[in-house]
């Protein structure tokens, strides 16, 4: 549609970043391309750690986050922007981090539609909501890519991620509201 992409009226743009694979670069992407977005002036942006798990994104801005966006889950009822910012780490470079749960039982603690609430209130405040996800491909993932402006696919050349990608993108043309949005990308960072 001619300008109506949903996202681009309605503030910060949601760039969702998914593997078809571990190790293929995604949460290195995610961090870096924040940063070099932080770099201008006008841009604030932030990084949302939805690897519940075995998310490390904090690891790669060298950070240790006291908050989490469980303490968001665990009070919907009076999400606003404080508590938003409170549960937010910044890094040196400008980058804000949602991370993920710090205790791994924690992980299944936010439901899809608390998330939506949660890159709203995100989208009204930051230029970018850089978003590294998990591998699963569940609720929680399909809920961002649904209301992403871009899904970027992650991938390197060797036959079984290429095998997934294939996979992956039969899986997500079954939901009209991811279909058209996604990207693949080949990262060749470390291959020789």
């Amino acid at each position: 549609g001619g300008g109506t992409s949903e996202g681009s009226s309605r503030g910060g743009q949601i760039i969702t970043i998914a593997g078809v694979a571990g190790g293929v670069g995604c949460t290195a992407l995610a961090v870096n391309a924040a940063a070099i977005l932080a770099q201008e002036a006008r841009n604030s942006p932030v990084v949302i750690d939805l690897d519940m798990t075995l998310g490390d994104a904090d690891v790669w801005l060298d950070i240790i986050p006291e908050h989490s966006i469980r303490d968001l889950a665990d009070n919907m009822s009076r999400l606003d922007y404080g508590l938003l910012k409170r549960s937010l780490t910044r890094h040196e470079s400008g980058v804000y981090l949602l991370p993920r749960p710090l205790e791994m039982e924690h992980a299944d603690a936010i439901r899809p539609d608390d998330l939506r609430r949660i890159l709203a209130l995100l989208r009204a405040t930051f230029s970018h909501l850089i978003v590294d996800t998990s591998k699963v491909f569940g609720r929680m993932d399909l809920a961002v890519m649904e209301v992403s402006d871009r899904i970027l696919l992650i991938t390197q050349l060797d036959l079984s991620c290429l095998r997934n990608v294939i996979r992956i993108m039969q899986f997500l043309e079954h939901f009209p509201a991811i279909r058209g949005k996604v990207e693949i990308v080949v990262n060749r960072v470390g291959l020789e």
